[in-house]
């Protein structure tokens, strides 16, 4: 990172922190004010962080995808509209207020996923 942005951290200024403290970390400003995080974390949302953005492609970009082995796909081929139907439903800001259901709410992802599935068409 250093040297794809062109930048200097000092070694008594940079700190390694478990990935789930990273949040709660930048948002009290100890010991950092900028860490690695999941753009759909709900916390980034409850602590009023702010995501930067990464124009020179740093860090790696880990999208979800629907996998299925190709004999399945070949029997089912509609499998693949349904992949692009949900994919265009969960977005970002979506996923966000998914996560913060569990997270936050306490509610369990079974229930967050059917009440999700079944707003949107997707089961009865």
């Amino acid at each position: 990172m250093q040297r794809i942005y062109d930048v200097r951290f000092p070694p008594e200024q940079t700190h390694e922190n478990a990935l789930a403290l990273n949040y709660v970390n930048v948002a009290k400003g100890s010991p950092c004010n900028f860490a690695e995080v999941t753009t759909t974390d709900s916390r980034l949302e409850s602590l009023n962080l702010t995501v930067l953005r990464d124009d020179r492609t740093f860090t790696a970009t880990q999208l979800a995808a629907l996998t299925m082995r190709e004999e399945t796909y070949r029997q089912h081929p509609e499998l693949g509209q349904l992949g692009i139907a949900l994919g265009s439903k969960l977005t970002a800001p979506t996923m966000i207020e998914l996560n913060g259901q569990v997270d936050l709410e306490g509610r369990s992802p079974d229930q967050v996923a059917v009440q999700f599935l079944r707003a949107n068409g997707f089961i009865a």
